[in-house]
């Protein structure tokens, strides 16, 4: 599958295993002016929708999308989802409420163990097992100015100019209408999204957080009140208390929207004892991600759009099906074939080695650590 997907890529990992010292590095440099080979066609090529996805606009959609992509969280750290130390007091406190806008999402796992390949899926129609249909058809930006909404690609991580490592991202990044980067932190970005703002638009925010990456330093002084201790895992715990903050700052500007949805996960989670991810080996704490949304609109019938793309009889749900969810808000719609296919695609995951694995051999890892 990896050599009809991407035969340079292919024979480089295959080489680099057996002739590390010189073929490995030749290949290793035959793979990276292939990969910029099409990159450099990307803006020049005519993408297309694939086959079951059309644009239809006479339904109402949400006037604000808030896309918010975190960064190395595991959920199993997160208070909302049952995690002891209070970690995220501000979802748990809107969860509580009556008739509350938020809806947690369980046994969600991410396609990819690294953000580089998580993002060439979550911002495209690729899937582990189809990386290619990232420069076959539309990424997530040009869909949603098809669809009127002006795009806002937000950001505490610098994707436009962070070369290699960032490349399909910066791809997608440049044909936003609006590129914005601080580097004041993640606290800074909803003045971002105030400066920005119009209310008679549509438009589509795409926020990246800066999030829980390692070295786990993204926090301040009122993280620390908050949790105290010493060590790792405290300092792991505060970065997703900071997480929550930008949360409650951003969903008080939703606050005044009649229509808008606010769309929450991370790229991947984290390996916290080699403090990373991509380790092969080391089980599903590398996938499990948070996946919540915050529905500030008349809109209804969104928990049934993400429902429809769990994975049937296994109650788990591939982050990759965010990208269909977040399409069907702005007025695309898919049929019910291509539904199938993403349930089919959603039970694979790209992992470090460039290898594509069913998570159900991801989950058994579990049981070989125990």
């Amino acid at each position: 599958m990896l050599f009809q997907e991407a035969p340079f890529s292919a024979v480089q990992r295959i080489v680099s295993c057996k002739f590390t010292l010189l073929y490995g590095c030749l290949s290793t440099v035959a793979e990276y002016y292939d990969e910029m080979y099409e990159t450099k066609k990307y803006t020049h090529t005519l993408r297309t929708l694939p086959e079951g996805i059309s644009l239809n606009l006479q339904d109402h959609h949400p006037s604000k999308i808030y896309y918010v992509v975190g960064e190395s969280e595991w959920r199993k750290h997160m208070s909302i989802y049952d995690y002891p130390i209070q970690t995220t007091p501000f979802l748990d406190s809107l969860y509580n409420v009556y008739d509350s806008p938020l809806t947690v999402y369980q046994d969600a796992f991410s396609p990819a163990s690294g953000t580089r390949d998580a993002f060439k899926i979550l911002l495209s129609f690729a899937t582990p097992q189809q990386m290619s249909h990232f420069y076959r058809y539309k990424n997530i930006i040009e869909l949603a100015s098809d669809a009127d909404y002006q795009t806002l690609w937000i950001t505490a991580q610098d994707n436009l100019h962070g070369g290699f490592h960032d490349s399909y991202a910066s791809l997608v990044v440049r044909m936003s209408d609006i590129y914005q980067f601080s580097a004041e932190g993640d606290l800074h970005l909803p003045d971002i999204v105030q400066e920005f703002y119009q209310p008679d638009t549509k438009q589509l925010f795409f926020i990246n957080l800066s999030g829980s990456h390692f070295l786990y330093d993204n926090f301040d002084n009122i993280d620390q009140e908050k949790i105290p201790g010493n060590g790792l895992i405290t300092d792991y715990d505060r970065t997703i208390h900071h997480t929550d903050r930008f949360m409650r700052t951003l969903y008080k500007m939703m606050e005044k929207d009649t229509s808008s949805v606010f769309v929450y996960i991370s790229d991947h989670g984290e390996y916290l004892p080699l403090k990373g991810h991509g380790f092969l080996g080391k089980g599903t704490s590398q996938f499990e991600v948070p996946f919540l949304i915050i529905n500030h609109s008349n809109i209804k019938s969104i928990d049934s759009i993400v429902n429809k793309y769990y994975i049937p009889e296994k109650s788990k749900i591939n982050t990759m099906s965010v990208t269909y969810t977040v399409l069907e808000l702005m007025g695309y719609s898919i049929t019910h074939d291509f539904v199938e296919h993403v349930q089919q695609q959603s039970n694979y995951i790209f992992h470090g080695n460039g290898v594509c694995y069913d998570y159900d051999q991801i989950e058994l890892e579990n049981e070989k650590m125990k």
